[in-house]
């Protein structure tokens, strides 16, 4: 009899959809590595094959749910050209795809709150920064695009790129208390409209 031939990194993953489930539920901060495992359907034998702390599952999470928004964010800007255009789709794609499962949404802020450091002074979180910065990076090239080809004005790409991700964190953030109905798209249009106003000439 063949032995059956277990795809490593499809399980690895499977796992840390789990562990965003359980988030999504628990809480970064308030879950147990057999919750994790019943949510993959593996044993918690099987759990700590792949990880062998609590630490390792939230920080593979959080790469996760970056990956995913990043493959979101992929085929949305593929065909997008004139900097306006990218800065404005980021700005839609990023917002739906939180918006559209609120388990994402939830979870992104317990991760946030998780790069708070706790009672020992260490955050659960340390290598948040990475993610973000990479999206930084994305928005000030888009932005210095703009501003080269003369339709933004001449501004500091970075802090203008640093504005817009502050934006959207801002609304999500209401979004997740209940403060700002943001179901219909056209707050966000009219947010984005608002802070493109102050790039264009």
């Amino acid at each position: 009899m063949t032995p059956r031939i277990v795809d490593k990194e499809k399980k690895k993953q499977e796992i840390l959809r789990g562990a965003l489930k359980v988030f999504a539920r628990r809480g970064v901060h308030d879950f147990k590595m057999i919750q994790v495992a019943q949510a993959a359907g593996v044993g918690k034998g099987t759990l700590y094959e792949y990880f062998s702390s609590k630490e390792e599952i939230v920080v593979g999470s959080m790469t996760l749910l970056l990956e995913d928004l990043e493959a979101h964010l992929k085929p949305r800007l593929a065909n997008v050209v004139k900097p306006v255009d990218q800065v404005r789709e980021y700005f839609f794609a990023s917002f739906e795809f939180f918006v559209l499962q609120k388990r994402r949404l939830d979870v992104l802020f317990d991760f946030y709150a998780a790069g708070l450091p706790r009672k020992d002074g260490v955050p659960l979180l340390q290598n948040m920064a990475g993610g973000y910065q990479q999206a930084v990076d994305f928005l000030a090239e888009v932005i210095q695009k703009g501003i080269d080809s003369g339709d933004f004005r001449p501004i500091d790409a970075r802090i203008a790129a640093l504005s817009l991700l502050a934006m959207l964190d801002g609304l999500l953030f209401q979004s997740a208390l209940g403060m700002t109905a943001i179901a219909d798209r056209k707050l966000p249009e009219k947010i984005c409209d608002v802070y493109l106003g102050g790039l264009l000439k």
